[in-house]
């Protein structure tokens, strides 16, 4: 059983599940499952999303997986493994036809947890800009955007963060992009 998973529909009318947590809270392996609804059951895919690098976990999303999905029908994804006492990130694509996940390569690579801490990518309404929102690791914590180009991989991030309200937390903050183009935090 799972808890927060992301359910990821693929073209033949299944779902892959995948991440979430057990459903006393304790975590679970990133085991990707494809549900079939004919007969509502569950047969596991790999035993991890790459099963050639170990280790890859998914970011929840918070919002309607429709929300991530790219023009070409995939759903872009954050995914994150640790690797030396840090947490490396990586924009992860899920394809609905074939099953699978791979790397969305960027350049540079997205910046580790020894400086940054992200969340899941938000799309522009034309769905060829990610944005990436996330704290600095410094203290006082600021926020950033890290603004992802789709066509080309490129990242940018603005020179001057924001400087997070000292009063507010961020655990479980949720974020949006609005119509306008702001990011809404909660």
């Amino acid at each position: 059983p799972r808890a927060l998973p992301i359910v990821l529909p693929t073209a033949d009318g299944m779902a892959v599940v995948v991440g979430g947590g057990g459903y006393t809270g304790n975590s679970i392996a990133p085991t990707p499952e494809l549900y079939s609804p004919a007969d509502n059951s569950f047969t596991k895919i790999s035993d991890e999303i790459f099963p050639e690098e170990p280790g890859w976990m998914l970011i929840s999303i918070q919002s309607v997986i429709d929300e991530t999905r790219l023009l070409d029908g995939r759903y872009l994804l954050l995914g994150y493994r640790t690797v030396n006492s840090a947490s490396v990130y990586s924009l992860i694509v899920f394809d609905p036809v074939t099953k699978a996940f791979s790397k969305f390569a960027t350049s540079p690579d997205l910046p580790d947890s020894r400086s940054m801490s992200w969340w899941a990518p938000l799309l522009n309404s034309s769905k060829t800009v990610a944005y990436l929102p996330g704290l600095t690791t410094n203290s006082p914590a600021e926020l950033n955007l890290l603004r992802v180009d789709l066509a080309t991989g490129k990242i940018a991030m603005p020179q001057v963060p924001a400087v997070r309200p000292q009063v507010y937390s961020f655990y479980g903050a949720a974020a949006c992009l609005l119509q306008d183009g702001q990011v809404m935090i909660c």
